[in-house]
């Protein structure tokens, strides 16, 4: 799910659960473009051709002249992006409805986990705290909840930069913290 999908979710069924506070959880791939569904029986049906065909990307951004993930994730925020003009309009129509609604309304910027030091992404994340200061929304970057961590100690697996337990674990109480303070 991108931002786009999240709030569209939220507004045609989310709200159903009368929230009294909504976590926009936000990470630096919201911005995409909503992808075109492509229907391919061995995508849908096998662990094994997900997993080779993302062992292939890598090798195409690193052999082959594709962008670099760190190209890609920058090329997200250019002013002319379409992903972060939608997800930008939708943080607002988000915001618009928990105010209107008196629901409190936090948006938690998650870090990409790959390079925390030296961060190659504080300027997206200073556009995306700018999106969240221009409405008033709360805002959190979790990329504090981790100052003295390895990145790898954080990863599912050596593969998989996703956020493990650990990860999860500071996050949970960092929004914790952070949602008695507001």
């Amino acid at each position: 799910y991108n931002t786009e999908m999240e709030v569209e979710y939220f507004l045609t069924e989310g709200y159903k659960y009368s929230p009294d506070i909504v976590v926009l959880n936000y990470f630096i791939n919201d911005a995409e473009k909503i992808p075109k569904k492509k229907s391919f029986f061995l995508s849908d049906f096998s662990y094994a051709y997900v997993y080779l065909a993302g062992r292939f990307d890598v090798l195409r951004r690193q052999y082959f002249g594709e962008k670099s993930w760190l190209e890609y994730y920058r090329d997200l925020y250019r002013e002319d992006a379409e992903g972060w003009r939608r997800a930008v309009y939708n943080i607002e129509r988000l915001w618009r409805f928990t105010r209107e609604n008196g629901v409190l309304l936090l948006m938690a910027n998650y870090p990409e986990l790959h390079h925390l030091e030296n961060y190659p992404f504080s300027g997206v994340e200073k556009k995306v705290r700018a999106a969240a200061r221009e409405r008033g929304i709360p805002y959190l970057d979790l990329a504090g909840a981790i100052p003295h961590k390895t990145p790898e100690r954080l990863w599912v697996s050596p593969t998989d930069a996703h956020p493990n337990a650990i990860a999860n674990g500071l996050y949970a109480r960092a929004i914790q913290e952070k949602l008695l303070r507001v």
